[in-house]
């Protein structure tokens, strides 16, 4: 079922800055970047910050102004930009989505997944090592050449109360409801939870995780001796 994502579009639009963007690059805010509703990192005009600063504001306090600066300060508009993430989309394999925006809200615009596709959003996104430091991050600090600090807070709850939570996004929007991105790992073996208007979606994600978890036991194939012994890639598929 094609859904409202909400600010879990952020996992993508992150995603997609790592893949296409330097992270040490610098974005000078304007106007037009800020003149935004909803959730915000509080940037200001002319202020500069630097993009992988932007992408912490973006997945922990789940800035739309950030969305907005990051889209047009790489791309010059949100239309560019958007074309990059769905290019993103096809590549990983989500054939049920599509988008239109960076940050999830659907008043004007709006971008349409399903759980599947979000599940394979997070899995590719989790491969990466940046993007994986930046969703399990609690909280981040940075000071912009002005002198001023932006701190930032994961709004993820479960990233601060569950040791085994590797990372995840919140969202909520009127129309999409409660959603939630979770991803969990225990002794090797990670998984993830999606939810879409789901009004208990913080108990629910523990209760699958716990279930799941606990469901499957890890055995070892083969030893790494084995596998490194092998010439002819007879283990590889």
């Amino acid at each position: 079922e094609r859904i409202l994502p909400a600010s879990t579009t952020k996992i993508l639009t992150c995603l997609t800055v790592i893949n296409n963007f330097d992270l040490d690059g610098y974005i000078r805010i304007t106007y037009d970047m800020i003149n935004i509703e909803g959730s915000k990192i509080y940037l200001e005009v002319d202020e500069v910050i630097k993009v992988e600063d932007l992408l912490y504001g973006l997945m922990l306090s789940s800035g739309n102004d950030a969305s907005l600066a990051l889209a047009i300060g790489l791309c010059d508009n949100v239309d560019n930009f958007v074309f990059l993430m769905n290019e993103e989309c096809k590549k990983i394999g989500m054939k049920n989505s599509t988008f239109e925006n960076p940050n999830g809200l659907d008043e004007k615009s709006k971008n349409y997944t399903t759980a599947y596709d979000m599940g394979l959003l997070m899995s590719s996104a989790l491969e990466n090592e940046c993007f994986r430091k930046i969703a399990s991050t609690k909280e981040y600090k940075t000071k912009l050449p002005t002198g001023r600090t932006l701190y930032f807070n994961n709004k993820h709850k479960l990233i601060h109360t569950n040791d085994l939570t590797t990372g995840g996004k919140t969202g909520y929007t009127k129309k999409a409801g409660r959603t939630l991105v979770t991803s969990y790992m225990k002794k090797g073996f990670e998984i993830i939870v999606c939810t879409f208007d789901a009004h208990n979606d913080w108990e629910a994600h523990e209760q699958l995780a716990k279930n799941t978890l606990n469901s499957y036991l890890l055995k070892e194939a083969f030893s790494k001796y084995e596998f490194n012994k092998k010439t002819n890639n007879q283990y590889l598929i």
